[in-house]
């Protein structure tokens, strides 16, 4: 075939894609609910707030069950609301930093569409940012004023006076470090070409958002030590749950290039092994946490969705399902304990 004819076969070829994408978008458009504003389009496809609520919820309770104390409304109240809105947050953030892929990938979800102006998301991203900045400050306000006066009047260093504060206040530690780390995400770390080389280490940087987002919780129930051990646990399983699903969820075959795909940019094996070593890190926190007999069979599930698409890899949903269901379960697992020592007390 002549090289004229080639390039009018691929010209064709990505035309027809523009079409079929541009279709796509169309039907979503169309499918909106006459006179739903747009933002709660936006929020209704990309972050659903009863989703966000139930899993801010859900944390707030096994935390909750891992401090094996009384349940008090507000830790609940502030876990629920704190997790959910930064779960939205970084639900823009992502949509921001993903727009240009998704033009070409996924036209047809909300800012590639026009249904938001990618300016004005990010400037909801900051202001809501800021806010929930100023809010954790607020928490501390109180405390570290107490503190510094206090340590004027008996004579105390105000560095261990504020160092005392801030033991007293974890969760607003916790929260504006988790703000913080939020913000290293969505700014790429400062090192977006670095990080580029690297799908795992990309993953595996932006995981770490977990470890704050289940301090704030656990530390709005309690400060205490062997808490805090179940807790250590548990964060760790949600590091694993959580990569293992980063990586289940890209593993399509068929991708476009843009999207680069831990396949694409790193081949079968290596893919496929790191999701082996998530997933064994999953099991063996589960016991520290007390919650292996309900994370244990659907990492057994997950394994053996593991090998299937290893062998298939047209299977790959099916990893990538069962990899969120471990998710879930991990996340709800020490309530779930919790609730079945209750029941056979």
């Amino acid at each position: 075939m002549s090289a004229p004819r080639v390039m009018r076969v691929e010209t064709d070829a990505w035309r027809g894609a523009d079409a079929r994408r541009g279709a796509a978008a169309r039907d979503v458009a169309a499918a909106r609910p006459s006179g739903a504003s747009p933002w709660r389009t936006f929020l209704r496809e990309r972050a659903p707030l009863p989703l966000m609520l139930a899993l801010g919820a859900g944390q707030a309770l096994s935390s909750w069950a891992l401090s094996r104390g009384p349940v008090r409304v507000a830790p609940l109240i502030v876990g629920t609301l704190g997790i959910a809105g930064l779960l939205v947050l970084l639900r823009l953030m992502d949509e921001v930093k993903d727009v240009a892929k998704d033009r070409v990938a996924h036209p047809e979800r909300p800012l590639p569409r026009g249904l938001v102006r990618e300016s004005i998301v990010r400037a909801v991203i900051g202001r809501a940012w800021w806010m929930a900045c100023a809010v954790s400050l607020v928490a501390l306000a109180g405390p570290m004023v107490r503190a510094v006066l206090g340590a004027t009047d008996s004579n105390v260093s105000p560095v261990a006076a504020i160092l005392s504060a801030l033991r007293a206040t974890p969760a607003a530690v916790a929260a504006l470090a988790a703000l913080a780390w939020a913000w290293l995400m969505y700014r790429e770390f400062g090192a977006p070409r670095w990080l580029a080389r690297s799908a795992f280490a990309y993953g595996m940087v932006h995981q770490l958002v977990l470890v704050p987002m289940y301090a704030f919780t656990l530390l709005a129930w309690t400060p205490d030590a062997a808490a805090l051990a179940r807790g250590a646990w548990w964060t760790a399983g949600g590091l694993g749950a959580g990569f293992a699903f980063e990586i289940a969820r890209k593993l399509d075959p068929g991708a476009l290039p843009v999207l680069g795909t831990y396949l694409v940019r790193h081949g079968r094996v290596p893919t496929f092994a790191a999701l082996g070593v998530v997933l064994v890190l999953v099991v063996t926190t589960a016991s520290g946490a007390g919650i292996a007999p309900f994370v244990w069979p659907v990492s057994a599930l997950a394994t053996l969705a593991l090998i299937i698409t290893l062998v298939r890899p047209a299977a790959h949903a099916h990893l990538a399902r069962a990899a969120g269901a471990l998710v879930v379960t991990q996340l709800l697992a020490p309530l779930l304990a919790r609730a079945w020592e209750v029941l056979v007390a």
